[in-house]
């Protein structure tokens, strides 16, 4: 759900209908409008493993169901020579900056041992 905070707008000629001290007037909550019309996009982060050869991808998406199915038809030049492909693991994050700093994270020594213990594989 998404929660927008009230806001306000200056209403120097008129302060009868908001806060007497500042002219300020209250503009009505919109929570339901917002949640309903523009759904809150999220990225995924998340890592492959190939069934064939046990090599790990490592990738970001919006839509990770669409993504899964491109890494396993061969669409993707790296994952198409290691196919089939299974989840392993998925982290959701807000926007796409953090997704890739996670990303950059899980690829680097530390984050592989992050994943091997998180996965019971150490």
């Amino acid at each position: 759900m998404i929660f927008i905070p009230v806001a306000r707008v200056p209403r120097p000629d008129d302060r009868s209908d908001g806060d007497s001290r500042t002219g300020y007037q209250r503009l009505p909550e919109m929570v339901a409008f917002f949640h309903d019309t523009q759904p809150v996009m999220s990225w995924k982060v998340y890592v492959l493993e190939s069934l064939r050869s046990g090599v790990r991808y490592v990738g970001i998406s919006e839509d990770l169901n669409r993504r899964l199915k491109e890494h396993n038809s061969g669409k993707t030049k790296f994952t198409s020579g290691h196919m089939p492909w299974e989840l392993l693991y998925q982290e959701e994050t807000e926007d796409a900056a953090s997704a890739r700093a996670r990303e950059k994270y899980l690829k680097s020594a530390a984050g592989r041992r992050f994943l091997d213990k998180k996965l019971n594989r150490e």
